[in-house]
């Protein structure tokens, strides 16, 4: 039988044509096979490997496309909940760290003055406060130009809702 050049065709589509080669490997795997049953040849791996491979490589363009859109997305959506407060991303972070470490060391979360001391610094434009400790969990407390902000350790929230 004469060789299925639409059938390689359709596999070299999924290497040469970056984001169109999978949407191609199937049409051209498709047209192989129609123009193979017309001529009354048997149907070859070529369109097979063709059409196998353009849904393989169009499910991975799809997956890094959502993927292109959904991590930027997600990466700032802590940066907007900062700026929603209007407050530093640092001195959150930097309390909570200080927590967090006061905590692996001693086992159990400290007030303010135990805070200042395990390495946290305030910024004079945030006034940082911690509301509870106990061995379980931590609220903390930052306000800065008239916004206020809990940071609640039982749901790891920074949000504008008291602690529990």
């Amino acid at each position: 039988p004469p060789f299925d050049t639409l059938g390689l065709l359709s596999v070299l589509s999924v290497f040469v044509l970056p984001v169109a080669g999978p949407i191609a490997a199937l049409v051209l795997a498709r047209q192989s096979d129609k123009q193979r049953d017309r001529a009354g040849l048997p149907r070859t791996g070529l369109a097979v490997a063709g059409r196998v491979l353009g849904w393989v490589f169009g499910a991975l363009t799809g997956i890094a496309v959502l993927a292109a859109i959904a991590i930027p997305v997600f990466l700032n959506q802590r940066a907007a909940a900062f700026q929603k407060h209007d407050l530093r991303p640092t001195d959150a972070r930097n309390a909570i760290v200080a927590e967090l470490g006061y905590h692996e060391q001693f086992g159990t979360f400290t007030l303010m003055p135990g805070l200042v001391t395990h390495g946290y610094t305030p910024t004079p434009a945030v006034t940082s406060t911690v509301l509870s400790a106990d061995s379980a969990h931590f609220c903390l407390r930052f306000a800065q130009a008239g916004h206020v902000a809990y940071y609640d350790s039982t749901q790891d929230i920074l949000g504008p809702a008291p602690c529990r």
